[in-house]
């Protein structure tokens, strides 16, 4: 372990909105790539991300739910 640090319960839900989001993107970069070796980096930063959220989110379960959705939880239109 390298540290600790201490979290808000907005940093913990901001945590979760940004872990998700990008799981998303590295999903539809799976989607789209036929590189193997990136493919296989893909799915491997997903493992570690996938990990990081469910510890992240046990903090997050024992907090209260926020009254309005944080601005990370929106995608940009593009």
């Amino acid at each position: 372990m390298i540290g600790t640090i201490q979290l808000s319960s907005d940093d913990v839900h901001d945590l979760v909105e940004v872990i998700d989001f990008r799981m998303h993107e590295l999903q539809d970069e799976l989607v789209h790539t036929d590189d193997r070796a990136y493919r296989e980096d893909l799915r491997k930063a997903t493992d570690r991300l996938e990990v990081l959220r469910t510890r992240v989110h046990h903090l997050a379960a024992d907090l209260p739910m926020r009254r309005e959705p944080s601005p990370l939880a929106y995608r940009r239109e593009a």
